[in-house]
Formats: structure tokens, C-alpha cells, sequence
């Protein structure tokens, strides 16, 4: 039974009450009223199923906010038994205008202007529930195989979700990586920007549930497209500040093999014909 009382070491005012939230897939969420009249978010789930989640998304929120203020600010992590929690400032919802968007758009640009001198990242997080690996590597291709295709076809194979026909072109299809993605810096980038990671609230457009890393910056424009896309201003206001390469759009089938892979692992065959179709494209 969750009580006020049990979260008062979170916060130096007083939680007057908690009102559950829904939404979350994998983390029970609520909105917590302090006696100060202000508001937090809290998330909980298992530290024991998903050891360090909640330490690697407040990392990720802590180096996406060095490049936008467009961030939930992190009150704290907490781990207790086999509890874990993490706080965050709250953000009301409200609905984005057109000028919302497009600056949306542009802190996105920001974001993806942060380099590293190498893709992948110094630590291990999550997309969804499952453990994304970020080695780092010099060349974006061999990171996208390492730590992106070859981990989650690995998964795939082993849970009968691909076939060996699927596995032979994810083979040739790597081979063929350096000419069909153009040369970039590694750029931080958000790593699950579906459209439910970007928040609409009353101070603007903010970027949640990350799983960061240094990679290509177009993965997280081909990821906006998957399910849904944002309006058209957000993609305006993000070219106009850090114009993308010639024929962007064509690469986003295959930059999207990633979260579809992971959707397979997740979810079940469903997601492979999409997958299929794709890799036999190219």
C-alpha cells in the first residue's frame, strides 16, 4: 500500500498526497502534491528486473540537459529493497502551438549538436525493458551492428522471431552499411523518440524516457516517423538550425530496424513481416 509518508525522504516538503498516473508500460507512475502547493512526478518499479534503469535514464536526462532545457529536471534516484524510484520535476500537460513544435525542433538540433569523439556511450541503459548496450566505436556502422542490429537479432534468433533466411540479409545488409549511410560526428542523441517521449506541456514541448547515446543523428528522426510523426513544424524548425543530408527520408526504414527489432523481441511476431520487408529491400 503506497502512503504520503513513504516517499517524505524524497523531498524537503511534505507530501500531502499521491494520485496515480497512467501510461507507463513498465514503471507505475504518480503525481505527488507537496504542502507547498507544488507538484513532483515519481516513477517506481523492480530494481531486482531492471537493475540501474532508473540511475541510467536520470543520466541520460542529466546529458541531454547540458544541450536543452527542454528536460524534466531530476529530483533524485532512490533505491530501497528491491524498489526503485525516480523523481522528477513535474510538467503539466497542455497542447504545443505551431511555434511549440518548431521549437521543439530546434532543441532537438541542439541536442544532436553535442559530439563525442566516438559513438556508443561509457554505460549500459534501456530501451524499453530491454538492456541496451553502447560500446564504443570509431565508425557509426560497426556501432549500429555491435550494439544496435546484432544484439537484437541475436535475441530474435535465439526466440525463433527470424529465420536463418532473415539472418543471411541482416548479414548482407551490414556489408552495406558505409555506402548507404553518409559520414557524421557522433551526435548525442535522444534514442527512443517515438511520439510519446516528446511531452506536451504548458512550458513546452520536453524530451522524456530517453536511452541516449552517441550515434547518428537521423535515428532519432527516422524514430519520430514510426509510429505517427510529429507536425511539420517540428521538422522545419529542426532543418532550418542543423539541415539534414540529401535523401534523408529514404534511410529511415532501415535506421527504424532498430526499435522494430526491439518491438519484435518485446511483442512478438507481429513485427516481423515490417522487419522482413524492409531488410529484403535493401
Amino acid at each position: 500500500m503506497i502512503s504520503p509518508d513513504h516517499y517524505s525522504n524524497f523531498s524537503s516538503s511534505r507530501i500531502k498526497s499521491f494520485f496515480p498516473l497512467s501510461g507507463g508500460d513498465i514503471s507505475d507512475a504518480f503525481r505527488l502534491d507537496l504542502d507547498d502547493g507544488s507538484n513532483l512526478f515519481l516513477k517506481k518499479n523492480s530494481s531486482d528486473k531492471f537493475p540501474g534503469m532508473f540511475e541510467a535514464e536520470a543520466k541520460g536526462l542529466h546529458l541531454l540537459g547540458a544541450a536543452t532545457s527542454f528536460v524534466p529536471r531530476v529530483i533524485s534516484v532512490v533505491e530501497e529493497n528491491d524498489e526503485q524510484f525516480l523523481l522528477l520535476e513535474h510538467l503539466e500537460t497542455g497542447i504545443l502551438a505551431p511555434s511549440d513544435w518548431r521549437s521543439a525542433g530546434k532543441e532537438l538540433s541542439k541536442i544532436h549538436r553535442k559530439t563525442s569523439a566516438l559513438f556508443g556511450l561509457d554505460h549500459s541503459n534501456y530501451m524499453g525493458s530491454l538492456t541496451q548496450y553502447n560500446h564504443q566505436c570509431s565508425s557509426f556502422s560497426e556501432f549500429f551492428v555491435t550494439s544496435r542490429l546484432g544484439v537484437q537479432v541475436k535475441l530474435a534468433r535465439d526466440a525463433r522471431f527470424l529465420e536463418a533466411a532473415h539472418i543471411r540479409q541482416f548479414e548482407r545488409f551490414y556489408l552495406r552499411l558505409e555506402e548507404l549511410i553518409p559520414a557524421e560526428k557522433p551526435s548525442l542523441v535522444h534514442g527512443d523518440l517515438w511520439t510519446g517521449n516528446l511531452h506536451e506541456s504548458k512550458k513546452g514541448g520536453y524530451f522524456i524516457d530517453p536511452a541516449v547515446a552517441f550515434s547518428h543523428r537521423e535515428v532519432d528522426l527516422a524514430m519520430s516517423m514510426l509510429f505517427g510523426s510529429f507536425p511539420g513544424d517540428f521538422y522545419m524548425g529542426y532543418t532550418e538550425d542543423f539541415p539534414l543530408e540529401k535523401d534523408w527520408k529514404a534511410r529511415i526504414q532501415f535506421f527504424n530496424l532498430y526499435p522494430l527489432l526491439v518491438h519484435l523481441n518485446l511483442f512478438g511476431l507481429s513485427y516481423q513481416p515490417r522487419i522482413a520487408e524492409i531488410i529484403n529491400r535493401f
